[in-house]
């Protein structure tokens, strides 16, 4: 492995990631809306037919600049007050992720579609899974703690799916190191 730190690589990922978040930012707020509806339906159906929690409807409210302040509100029988949700605190690792991974040097066009598909795969359900164990467990702090977790979650998956080669070779070459030290 290369042991060299290239300055200007890394000033250019900077540079690349500066240009895209914010772009990603703008465009994933116009997106929240529909992505709020399909996490919804989705959460609300594994609500229903797994939680046997009776979801009566689930609905979208748009607000905010750019959508900021979206709530995905979900009415329960037998529940008085809905349950309101400000979703853009749960689906706001999405735009961070794509950028990290649009702003990555050195990845041929169908590997970086593969590191995207993979990694918004993998945000996606986890968004899911959030929701539905909010019918499970309520607002508690647990849940509240997962979520903290969620702001590292774009970082972790574009290292371990961007660099996964990388990752490996470190692993391997530090493996040997201790099998030639014993």
């Amino acid at each position: 492995m290369n042991e060299r730190i290239d300055l200007k690589n890394i000033l250019f990922f900077c540079l690349k990631f500066m240009v895209f978040a914010p772009v990603c930012l703008v465009l994933w707020g116009y997106l929240i809306p529909t992505y709020a509806w399909l996490v919804g339906q989705a959460s609300g159906t594994i609500a229903m037919t797994l939680l046997n929690v009776p979801v009566e409807g689930m609905r979208v409210e748009p607000m905010g600049l750019i959508n900021r302040e979206t709530l995905l509100v979900f009415d329960v029988v037998g529940v008085r007050d809905p349950l309101k949700l400000e979703i853009v605190l749960l689906v706001a690792n999405m735009a961070p992720y794509v950028a990290l991974v649009l702003s990555t040097g050195g990845m041929k066009i169908l590997r970086r579609l593969a590191v995207l598909a993979i990694g918004v795969s993998i945000l996606a359900l986890t968004h899911i899974i959030f929701l539905s164990a909010l019918f499970a467990m309520g607002k508690s702090q647990v849940l509240e703690t997962l979520g903290q977790l969620f702001v590292t979650l774009p970082f972790l998956l574009w290292i371990m799916l961007a660099f996964w080669r990388n990752l490996v070779e470190l692993i391997d070459s530090a493996a040997n190191q201790d099998k030639d030290a014993s």
